[in-house]
């Protein structure tokens, strides 16, 4: 910057003030400085220095030959600003080497500094300045105290900003961590439960890659559930086993592989797999047991800032309580549909109870029935068998194919179970219990339960010869389909409605 001669002190201080009154970074101030000194001095030989790191490096020179030097930061001239304040103009070799003052000749020295801390000065070699002309040397050390002033304000403005980001960053860690608190404390389903704490750590920490493993009690191992790699979509699965689960001490708390190596090693029984995950962070999760782990890839806000580690400890607290908190809601959840079925198969039982003196004969009863178990039990497949003049017949059947029958083998595997009810709750159950009379393929086919009717309880000893069947065998209902599939209170329910029904059903088919 070109600045316009001055013909007073007065104007050259209001120039200076004008100028060091702006906000202007370290470096400006120093060219700034050196311009104006050179300007309103007429400086011959003059130096500009400052400091880069642990060095002080000649950046500028006026009516000198630009070379490169450097000035090592050495512990007399970390000490300087708390001797010198001011302008130095003897006792050079005392804070400066060697090299210094036989390569630049120092006659005076004007220090830039800050806080203390010495940030550059001008050298020149000429002595520009006379100490007896008071005005000229009141000019210098005003201008000094500008110059000064200047450096401290950039520097607070440096602290300043520096302090806004930390603000930031905090406020905007609390906000995401009260955020994540939020939506884990929420989330009624483990897997997105799973893959949200997943999501939480990777934001907060920016790490790459981040995985989550929870305990398996019948496998009694940590199994990977949720993982995220930004450099590939590619899914991953591993296993952690553990020499001990009760490792209360160790709970919540922030591993570093790097340096916690053979802790770990003393909890696992191999840490190979974590090198598979490009692990650098393990935290477990739980209180007095391990229910889980994350494992983190190396972050470099965790390698910056160590107090952040308290935030991760926290956020697994969080997800360790979440997935507590999810688990206990699922298991209610599943209570109150096991009551909301019993409690349904209840008043299912007391309608038909309350209905089976109404029926007039067998087809009242029997239509009775199906449409109980299609209406109200949700069945989709369903027949009845009946012996009717010694032989079996398919009296009627719901969501099968017209031409369904039993077959003499499957009947005759039947029979030896006598007066046992026989259930499956599966697809491939059903298959079996049949000779090739159902289609393999139709997947409407979930479950199977055959109840049987006998006019008496079954003798242990009575056998059945094939085409040979029992008068006292009433027939059966069979159940190969229900909308929700087959659950153990409607089986109980259906068995109950049925155990009402044999009475009547002995009476209208003559038996």
């Amino acid at each position: 910057m070109e600045i316009g001669a001055h013909s007073s002190i007065h104007e050259a201080l209001v120039k200076a003030v004008e100028i060091f009154s702006q906000p202007l970074l370290e470096d400006q101030i120093a060219q700034y400085a050196f311009s104006l000194f050179n300007e309103i001095f007429s400086m011959e030989q003059a130096y500009l220095f400052v400091r880069r790191g642990e060095m002080f490096h000649l950046i500028q020179v006026v009516h000198a030959e630009m070379q490169r030097f450097r000035e090592p930061v050495t512990d007399r001239l970390e000490r300087f600003p708390l001797f010198h304040a001011g302008l130095l103009t003897h006792d050079f070799a005392k804070w400066f080497s060697e090299e210094l003052i036989t390569t630049f000749s120092p006659k005076l020295l004007i220090p830039l500094s800050m806080n203390q801390t010495l940030f550059g000065w001008i050298l020149t070699s000429s002595q520009l300045i006379d100490r007896n002309n008071t005005e000229e040397w009141q000019l210098a050390h005003s201008m000094l105290y500008l110059i000064q002033s200047a450096l401290q304000r950039s520097e607070q403005q440096k602290q300043l900003e520096s302090l806004y980001q930390i603000r930031d960053k905090n406020m905007y860690t609390m906000l995401a961590l009260h955020t994540y608190t939020a939506s884990l404390l929420t989330q009624t389903s483990l897997e997105l439960l799973y893959q949200q704490a997943v999501d939480a750590f990777r934001e907060l920490v920016r790490s790459e890659v981040v995985s989550l493993a929870i305990w398996d009690d019948t496998r009694q191992h940590l199994g990977l559930v949720a993982y995220h790699n930004e450099r590939s979509p590619l899914r991953f699965y591993t296993e952690f086993h553990l020499k001990q689960t009760q490792t209360q001490e160790y709970t919540g708390r922030l591993f570093d592989l790097t340096e916690d190596a053979e802790l770990l090693n003393k909890l696992f029984v191999s840490i190979e797999e974590f090198q598979r995950l490009s692990t650098r962070y393990v935290i477990l999760l739980g209180k007095e047991s391990i229910i889980g782990l994350v494992t983190l890839s190396d972050s470099e806000i965790l390698g910056k800032d160590r107090d952040f580690f308290e935030i991760i400890r926290l956020l697994a607290s969080i997800t360790y309580l979440s997935i507590l908190q999810t688990r206990s809601w699922l298991a209610l959840t599943v209570e109150k549909e096991s009551s909301d079925r019993k409690y349904q198969a209840l008043m299912l039982l007391n309608q038909v109870t309350q209905s089976l003196g109404q029926c007039l004969d067998l087809e009242e009863l029997l239509s009775l029935l199906l449409t109980t178990l299609t209406l109200s039990a949700h069945v989709t497949k369903v027949f009845i068998l009946l012996h009717q003049n010694q032989e079996i017949i398919m009296y009627s059947s719901i969501g099968l194919p017209e031409q369904f029958q039993v077959s003499q083998a499957t009947l005759n595997t039947w029979l030896t179970y006598q007066d046992m009810t026989l259930f499956d709750y599966t697809h491939e159950g059903a298959v079996s219990w049949f000779h090739g009379e159902i289609d393999e393929n139709d997947e409407a086919i979930n479950c199977f339960l055959m109840i049987p009717w006998w006019r008496y309880r079954a003798s242990s000893n009575e056998t059945f010869e094939e085409g040979l069947i029992s008068e006292d065998y009433l027939g059966c209902i069979g159940i190969l389909g229900m909308e929700n599939g087959l659950t153990e209170e409607m089986q109980i329910m259906i068995e109950t409605i049925s155990l009402h029904i044999k009475p009547f059903l002995q009476y209208f088919n003559g038996r």
